[in-house]
């Protein structure tokens, strides 16, 4: 069903997808008086999900993470307007890698703006639930907003399946455990360590566990490319803090996004800030 140029209720326009989620297409939108939106269309069976992440999302008032406005339809179909988000998802926006050593500076904002979105959300006590490049929308400062409550909620929820996107998933989280603030700063510790490595580490296949012992993987770094990037003189900070955030048990990690994002800051603020770059035009053709 071609839905690009329908009009929800309220006069708001489709224009073009811009993503799909697990129970959602997303839609850059147009508003009667010409502003940009953003769009989830649910299936007519999903109303319950859509109801769901309007409860979750208009509790949240932050400028690091996206805003939920309203539930609307277009025919059968339950529309959640939320604000427009520009930028490009993570692994998009950051093509040199690895990210955290070719752009530092950048990288270490993106990452802060995760970590500050994540700190509002949680003392909210409302965890994310999917920590992930492709939930983290990243403008060409390198400031970034978190989007896409679809599998956030309470703390204290009780949980009947495994959430998450399985690759950014916490060890909690793929053995369907209890959940906890620790469990979204795991998926942070896997953005570090692949904007330090420009790869994701491989679990021992008989555990399925990280070996964080085995998490710097130089020999590969160096095989790739002739053109890597130096090591950042924060390196092994870095490399600590990653053992930290990956630990296998919640307990072990870090639980306070906060204080994860003031170590971050304390590494930039030794950086060079780069010359600031202007947004792109929004284009509604494409």
């Amino acid at each position: 069903m071609a839905l690009a140029g329908r009009q929800l209720e309220g006069g708001i326009r489709l224009v073009r997808p811009v993503g799909n989620g697990s129970h959602s297409v997303a839609y850059l939108a147009v508003t009667a008086s010409g502003q940009p939106c953003t769009v989830k269309l649910f299936q007519p069976q999903l109303l319950d999900h859509a109801q769901r992440e309007l409860e979750v999302g208009s509790r949240f008032r932050h400028p690091r993470l996206s805003r939920v406005g309203r539930l609307t339809w277009l025919d059968d179909y339950p529309a959640l307007v939320m604000s427009w988000v520009p930028g490009e998802t993570l692994l998009a926006h950051y093509r040199r890698r690895p990210a955290l050593r070719c752009e530092p500076y950048a990288y270490l904002t993106t990452l802060a703006d995760v970590l500050d979105g994540l700190d509002h959300m949680h003392q909210l006590g409302m965890l994310h639930r999917d920590v992930k490049p492709d939930n983290i929308l990243v403008q060409p400062s390198g400031r970034a907003i978190l989007v896409d409550y679809d599998l956030s909620g309470p703390l204290d929820e009780p949980l009947h399946a495994r959430v998450g996107t399985p690759a950014f998933q916490s060890p909690e989280a793929q053995a369907g455990g209890e959940l906890g603030t620790a469990s979204d700063l795991y998926g942070v510790g896997l953005l570090l360590y692949w904007g330090l490595w420009g790869a994701l580490p491989e679990p021992d296949p008989d555990t399925d566990i990280l070996d964080l012992d085995a998490l710097a993987p130089e020999a590969e770094l160096s095989s790739g490319s002739s053109d890597v990037c130096p090591e950042p003189f924060f390196q092994a900070e870095a490399q600590t803090l990653i053992r930290q955030l990956l630990q296998p048990r919640a307990q072990g990690r870090p639980a306070s996004a906060a204080a994860v994002r003031g170590e971050l800051l304390n590494w930039r603020e030794e950086l060079p800030a780069p010359a600031a770059q202007p947004a792109p035009p929004l284009r509604l053709d494409r």
